[in-house]
């Protein structure tokens, strides 16, 4: 509700530039994961310029993607509907500039379902399996995070390398909707593996129950490594999730590696970052990690903490629009 009146206030009183189409500002329909109390990030985004009204030097279009196309109004035929619609409305924006590029921020796996302008840079949490609307779009990865106002798992008590009851884990869904069988082959190749746990389920739901919660949270933090395989989209919520836990995550990707900031950190020495490929070789490297190094593991992580968060996230978003 307290998202609804902001965008309603923003909208009546035109208090930034935007798209005159009130269905590009649809409201979330729903909450996930269950740990998000507050903000998605293209939300956090929109009113974080909104707020400190950063100098941009390319045109921001400022579109709440995820959330209208995950209203069950959004539809093969709205795509075009909403496709012309952005083509009419982003050159009207009062800030724009013709002689300046065109960016955007996308949570949804299929990144944005309209068409785009041509050559758009999308600073997106997924890429697309096939890129038919906006294959001309430049996508740059950002993290897959959302806001916790109560920060529930970074306050999940932190147990000791030599306490924890696992090596490493994974709770979680593994779905025929997933466009990867990474999720598939990880169980079959490590489910009878020592030190290895596996809590799954066959049905994706967004309604999540408090005894599935408990159990993600209590095997989750008495694992040395909590896997976050990439799901539907080319990441997973649960790769940050498992950091805020105090715990080290393991990335599984197949043909993508969809890491933020590559250019700017080290991700070895803060996790692991695995392809499909290769894990029959992931349990040597666990066991080859003694506690010393993967206290320095948390350590480094916590240098670059602020990376993932929605703000660290912004900020880069226009440091980096800025310096194209």
């Amino acid at each position: 509700m307290l998202f609804r009146s902001i965008i309603r206030f923003i909208l009546n009183r035109m208090i930034i530039d935007y798209l005159t189409d009130e269905r590009f500002y649809a409201e979330s329909n729903y909450t996930y994961p269950p740990f998000k109390n507050g903000l998605y990030l293209e939300e956090y985004f929109l009113l974080y310029v909104r707020q400190f009204e950063p100098d941009l030097k390319h045109n921001y279009i400022p579109a709440l993607f995820t959330n209208f196309q995950n209203r069950e109004w959004f539809s093969y035929e709205m795509i075009n509907v909403l496709s012309r619609s952005m083509e009419e409305k982003y050159k009207k924006l009062s800030h724009y500039d013709e002689n300046k590029k065109n960016f955007c921020i996308c949570q949804h796996d299929e990144g944005p379902q309209v068409v785009m302008p041509k050559g758009t840079i999308i600073f997106a949490s997924s890429l697309p399996e096939v890129c038919t609307l906006n294959n001309s779009c430049n996508f740059i990865p950002i993290p897959l995070i959302y806001e916790d106002r109560q920060n529930r798992l970074e306050n999940v008590e932190r147990i000791k390398f030599n306490d924890k009851k696992y090596l490493c884990s994974f709770v979680g869904t593994i779905t025929k909707s997933d466009k990867s069988n990474v999720r598939v082959v990880i169980v079959d190749k490590l489910k009878n593996k020592n030190g290895f746990v596996f809590s799954t389920n066959d049905n994706w739901s967004l309604q999540v129950s408090d005894d599935k919660i408990q159990n993600f949270i209590e095997i989750t933090k008495n694992s040395k490594f909590g896997l976050a395989p990439r799901g539907y989209g080319k990441t997973s919520f649960r790769f940050y999730e498992i950091f805020q836990m105090g715990v080290i995550p393991i990335y599984v990707w197949d043909d993508v590696e969809w890491l933020p900031y590559k250019e700017q950190i080290d991700y070895s020495k803060f996790c692991i970052s695995i392809n499909i490929k290769d894990i029959d070789k992931l349990e040597d490297i666990l066991n080859n990690i003694d506690e010393n190094q993967y206290n320095k593991m948390l350590n480094e992580y916590i240098k670059v903490k602020n990376w993932f968060t929605l703000q660290g996230m912004s900020e880069y978003i226009i440091h980096t629009i800025n310096t194209i």
